[in-house]
């Protein structure tokens, strides 16, 4: 009986350790299956986001310029627009002050004709040279704002 009792127990003592290797072994599987399973969601998910952040940048990166491209068109067209105004109002001031001048000449009797024709001169010279000068800056602005 004992060599029986003996086999019986060594029999008991192969199946239970033989079983609880099959149960770490599956174990050891199914937790091998559950990180990859999560580790392809991750990497699934991570690629999905990034595309879609790349799209939704794409799309106002190209609303932005488009606002800013308006924005820029009502500027200049306005600086254009303030430019003119100014210009005609610098050229306004130049004349009139030119005109004081020609007519506070126009008074002077003891100032003969010949310098008077000389001092209109050298005041239409320095009106001419002004709104020339004006004219270049105008242009230099223009440039300015193409570069």
């Amino acid at each position: 009986m004992n060599k029986k009792w003996i086999i019986s127990l060594t029999i008991f003592i192969i199946f239970l350790f033989g079983g609880g290797i099959t149960a770490t072994v599956a174990d050891s599987s199914l937790s091998g299956i559950i990180t990859s399973w999560f580790d392809v969601k991750t990497e699934r998910s991570i690629v999905e986001l990034d595309n879609a952040i790349k799209e939704e940048q794409a799309i106002q990166t190209e609303r932005l310029k488009e606002v800013l491209a308006e924005q820029i068109a009502e500027v200049d067209q306005e600086w254009d627009e303030f430019v003119e105004v100014e210009k005609q109002r610098q050229l306004t001031i130049l004349r009139e002050h030119t005109d004081t001048q020609i007519a506070e000449l126009n008074e002077i009797r003891e100032i003969d004709p010949e310098r008077k024709k000389v001092m209109e001169n050298e005041l239409e010279r320095i009106f001419q040279e002004a709104a020339t000068e004006m004219e270049e800056i105008k242009l230099e602005i223009v440039r300015e704002e193409v570069e």
